[in-house]
């Protein structure tokens, strides 16, 4: 394990009034900072920026940085964000590898939330948290910013955006139940631009994507698994067995029994 990387500061905040940090002569860390609620306003070498839910802030040493947020005329709203200030060599590797912009729209927001928030309760300890834990939390924390930085850079339309962020509840979601109305809800679109974008984006519909996704963890958990082909459905999405052979049928031509039955022949 490495562990010439060092979390500085990391944290959830929350703002209910103005708000500045201010650092004109540059970082001295890494500074990772994502927009969770409200807004925000951030000056960097490149410009003045307004920052609203989903934009992911990736600083290394030596940028400019002015972050200020403003609560209005009247004081109300609140901003609230996940930061994360850190160094080590490992880092310097790892920003070395690729370009970065310092400023992002992630899609897949949801999982860099959940990894964030487990790096944050890990510092927060009494104890300052495991050093392993939190190398490794903030290790993967990077990776996960670099899938999330990449795929937003290749929609080539608002579409192709709002596609995304579907597929991500879908690949979140796809052992839950799933509702076209939550999805539209999710991603702020109606249930009919829902499935149009969908659709124009990857070539199937809403319930086909779901259907393989189910369909490749059942594969997995019938390799892999000693559970009943029934106890398969439930856990991989498809609620029954009826239901689960009759998807697995029209996608395969045969029935999940022979097919599991293939598998050890």
């Amino acid at each position: 394990m490495d562990f010439d990387l060092e979390v500085i500061l990391c944290d959830y905040s929350i703002h209910k009034n103005p708000f500045q940090m201010n650092m004109s002569k540059g970082t001295d860390s890494y500074i990772f900072r994502f927009q969770a609620e409200g807004s925000s306003q951030v000056v960097l070498e490149s410009g003045a920026y307004q920052l609203y839910p989903g934009d992911l802030l990736l600083l290394r040493p030596g940028d400019l940085y002015d972050l200020r947020i403003n609560m209005g005329s009247n004081g109300s709203g609140t901003s609230a964000d996940y930061y994360v200030f850190c160094n080590g060599t490992w880092l310097d590797r790892w920003w070395g590898q690729v370009k970065r912009p310092q400023l992002s729209r992630v899609s897949d927001e949801g999982r860099l939330r959940e990894l964030w928030h487990q790096l944050v309760l890990e510092k927060r300890r009494l104890d300052g948290g495991s050093t392993e834990l939190k190398v490794t939390l903030l290790q993967a924390l990077c990776y996960l910013i670099d899938r999330a930085v990449s795929e937003v850079s290749e929609p080539s339309s608002i579409s192709a955006y709002h596609a995304l962020r579907i597929k991500h509840y879908l690949e979140s979601y796809a052992t839950s139940s799933i509702e076209l109305e939550q999805i539209a809800k999710h991603v702020g679109l109606s249930m009919s631009r829902v499935m149009g974008v969908f659709k124009q984006e990857y070539g199937m519909s809403i319930l086909q994507y779901v259907h393989k996704l189910r369909l490749s963890l059942a594969m997995d958990l019938m390799k892999s698994s000693p559970m009943t082909l029934e106890q398969i459905a439930e856990a991989s999405g498809f609620g029954s067995y009826t239901y689960f052979n009759r998807i697995f049928r029209n996608f395969y031509e045969v029935s999940p029994g022979t097919y599991r039955k293939g598998l050890y022949d």
